[in-house]
């Protein structure tokens, strides 16, 4: 791997071009500046929600003290336009804009970057559609299917 290129970076980001992470290390980040970096669109979709009634629930959720910046001024605002361009990877988002997102989409601001809320067969998927008084039960088998067997252990 090369020298200047975090690794995390290469793990999360296994789209870049693995030909442009060895040859051009310092291009390698511009490589991936170019894909898609969050699911925001698809949390959205997912939730059922227009660009509109975000943009509304965003206006709503801005007055709130938890998002006022120091000043009491509201720290995001944004129109139904802008976060369409935010959500193409046209704009910049920001940590309050997601963390404002997490609340409406119920999840967290990190789920927002790194998880796709459509694929059926990723295990955060099919956690969810666990019921709650399933869960210790299939947390037991997935505990057991990840405890290396050795002769002394069974």
């Amino acid at each position: 791997m090369a020298p200047d290129v975090h690794s995390m970076h290469i793990h999360v980001n296994r789209f870049c071009a693995p030909h442009a992470v060895e040859n051009f290390p310092r291009r390698a980040h511009s490589v991936h500046m170019v894909r898609k970096k969050h699911y925001l669109r698809e949390w959205r979709d997912h939730r059922g929600y227009s660009l509109e009634r975000v943009a509304e629930q965003l206006e709503t959720l801005s007055h709130h003290h938890e998002f006022l910046r120091p000043d009491g001024k509201k720290a995001v605002g944004t129109t139904h336009q802008n976060l369409g361009k935010i959500e193409r990877g046209v704009v910049p988002y920001s940590q309050t804009l997601l963390e404002m997102l997490a609340k409406i989409y119920n999840t967290d601001a990190g789920s927002l970057i790194i998880r796709n809320p459509q694929d059926p067969e990723a295990i955060y998927s099919i956690w969810d559609n666990i019921p709650a008084s399933k869960r210790e039960a299939a947390l037991e088998m997935l505990t057991a299917l990840a405890t290396p067997k050795t002769g002394t252990n069974g």
